[in-house]
């Protein structure tokens, strides 16, 4: 039997939002998340207006990115969105791994929830 969290729940967007404002603080490097339910993280905000969505994650409003997908026990749950224009591969492999322990504690509270960063996806 798979176990579920309810990602949909606004105390887990919020716990959330303040981790990768966090993030973004000690790297300086802009980060949104998108959650396949719909719902977008970004500069602490949750928004779930479809149009704002799709105007925050353009390229031409984010610029060059590099998306970490995030995995919930085997399933896509979503993705992070970094931006990509002033970093390094070792930048990149540091916030994964920061991106990783985040995620983990954040679900780590949730028994039998495993989370995974997969290696990420650039736009080159």
């Amino acid at each position: 039997m798979l176990t579920t969290i309810a990602p949909s729940q606004q105390d887990t967007y919020i716990k959330l939002a303040n981790s990768l404002n966090a993030f973004f603080e000690i790297t300086q490097i802009d980060v949104l998340f998108f959650s396949f339910s719909g719902t977008l993280i970004y500069y602490g905000d949750i928004i779930t207006d479809n149009k704002t969505i799709q105007q925050t994650m353009d390229p031409d409003h984010f610029g060059k990115s590099i998306i970490f997908p995030i995995v919930l026990n085997n399933q896509v749950w979503g993705f992070t969105m970094c931006s990509s224009a002033k970093s390094s591969n070792h930048r990149i492999q540091v916030s994964k791994e920061y991106l990783s322990n985040l995620f983990n504690s954040h679900f780590s509270e949730h028994e039998n929830v495993q989370t995974i960063v997969l290696d990420p996806l650039t736009d080159d």
